[in-house]
């Protein structure tokens, strides 16, 4: 973020909104991945955003409920500044609507973080991402072709990751805390570590219903 915030656009034949919808992506990853670890780890996560790497920065409070907040606030700020500089529909990057179930998922959960029931601003921002709000989406024809191999074609899908053969080996801290116990039948493979089924619903049957 501090390489492209320090960049001359003009210099790389780009426009500074360019520019501008780069650093929008990183920092809606950034509180993405926040948001993952947050949710198990909660307020004791140190907090920073600067570039030194000579200063290991400890839990951003003494205090976990502080540390929640802080955090929670941190997430929710850095989503709220971005959305807006996003591409919509492109699946396999950080856009507007997948900004906004990050959004959805920290408010879902707003009463375990904080204390605060946020559950009818989560459903608002729901119907607003159905309602087209966020990008064009509908639901698919078959739930199978939401994990296909050209899901990024799926008209339901929002963000997808990468799931046929030559990408299956992406790394245990990005694919394993979303893959069901059952990964290897859905889509015929053993990862080298074994889905967690801990951060996101899963079906309790197969795709045939058994």
């Amino acid at each position: 973020i501090y390489d492209l915030e320090n960049l001359n656009p003009d210099d790389l034949d780009m426009t500074e909104q360019k520019i501008l919808s780069y650093i929008a992506e990183v920092r809606s990853l950034r509180a993405y991945f926040y948001y993952n670890v947050f949710e198990i780890w909660g307020g004791v996560l140190p907090l920073s955003t600067g570039v030194e790497t000579d200063i290991i920065t400890g839990s951003v409070s003494d205090d976990f409920d502080e540390g929640c907040q802080i955090i929670y606030d941190f997430i929710m700020t850095e989503l709220d500044e971005t959305v807006d500089l996003l591409l919509t529909n492109s699946v396999n990057r950080m856009n507007q609507a997948a900004n906004r179930m990050v959004k959805m998922r920290l408010l879902l959960n707003s009463e375990i973080f904080i204390g605060v029931n946020k559950y009818t601003e989560c459903a608002n921002l729901a119907q607003e991402i159905l309602n087209g709000s966020y990008g064009s989406y509908q639901l698919a024809n078959k739930y199978q072709d939401i994990f296909a191999f050209d899901n990024h074609n799926c008209p339901e899908v929002i963000f997808a990751y990468a799931s046929d053969g030559p990408h299956h080996n992406a790394g245990w801290i990005r694919n394993m805390p979303f893959l069901p116990y059952r990964i290897s039948q859905y889509l015929d493979y053993t990862p080298p570590n074994p889905g967690w089924n801990c951060t996101c619903l899963v079906p309790s049957f197969d795709n045939s219903a058994n």
